[in-house]
């Protein structure tokens, strides 16, 4: 199954922001912001469900290539 252009634009949406999200992860002040753990704890639970919505995508494109 090949991947059409709706699903590899989706594919690169999720990966611009799943770069996004790491780049706020990297970002945090654990030494000076008292709600470090919290934003941590957020950005990777928002990179995980993300990262589960695309597998399905990059399986496709793994499977198939790109029409």
């Amino acid at each position: 199954m090949q991947m059409n252009e709706q699903d590899r634009g989706k594919l690169i949406e999720g990966l611009s922001e799943s770069k996004n999200l790491e780049a706020e992860l990297n970002a945090i002040d654990f030494q000076n912001d008292p709600d470090a753990l919290e934003k941590q704890y957020d950005i990777t639970d928002t990179l995980i469900t993300l990262s589960t919505g695309m597998g399905p995508l990059r399986r496709k494109m793994a499977m198939g290539g790109m029409e």
